[in-house]
């Protein structure tokens, strides 16, 4: 029989448990699965497990670059339990009034149809709740959310994203003797 066939349920069961623990290691998977299924339905080493804890950490960061990416649709994004937790029910109502004034601002004036992501509207309620200031500016609160939410998706971008807060917290455009 091949040997993706028989590692398939191996593979599923390493799936889910990594699912429910994202940090384990390889080592660990590979002990529990050697005690929980038949020696000839396991893998003869570590380094398969190995392999299949990168597949599902790639395809989980996909999924979540994929998820961020989406048009803003208040319904799914206020009831996914990723995202539901990060929205008071004030910001709910502000967010969906903000997209509105948005579109007709920016947007529709282009003949665009509404491009809200939902990883930029989370960034511009973070952005509006820390500096109210930029809540009567649609558009530069949607460009400094889509400008953080790039940032945040780089690689190796946490000195960037620390020099950008800075950046929003001086408040240089609002006065230039403000920013330092």
């Amino acid at each position: 029989m091949a040997k993706s066939t028989v590692y398939k349920q191996a593979k599923a069961w390493v799936f889910e448990n990594l699912s429910l623990t994202p940090n384990a290691s390889p080592k660990k998977l590979f002990d529990l699965l050697e005690a929980t299924f038949p020696p000839e339905e396991v893998p003869t080493n570590a380094h398969a497990v190995a392999t299949w804890v990168r597949e599902f950490k790639a395809n989980k960061k996909e999924n979540e670059f994929s998820k961020i990416l989406t048009l803003f649709d208040p319904i799914e994004t206020f009831n996914d339990p990723e995202y539901r937790d990060l929205f008071s029910s004030d910001d709910k109502g502000w967010l969906i009034q903000y997209q509105n004034n948005l579109h007709t601002v920016y947007t529709q004036p282009m003949g665009l149809p509404s491009s809200l992501t939902q990883g930029v509207a989370v960034w511009v309620n973070k952005l509006k709740n820390a500096m109210p200031t930029l809540a009567d500016r649609p558009i530069d609160l949607y460009l400094f959310g889509l400008a953080m939410l790039t940032l945040e998706n780089r690689p190796d971008s946490e000195a960037d994203l620390e020099k950008a807060k800075k950046f929003i917290y001086a408040q240089p455009y609002i006065s230039v003797d403000n920013f330092k």
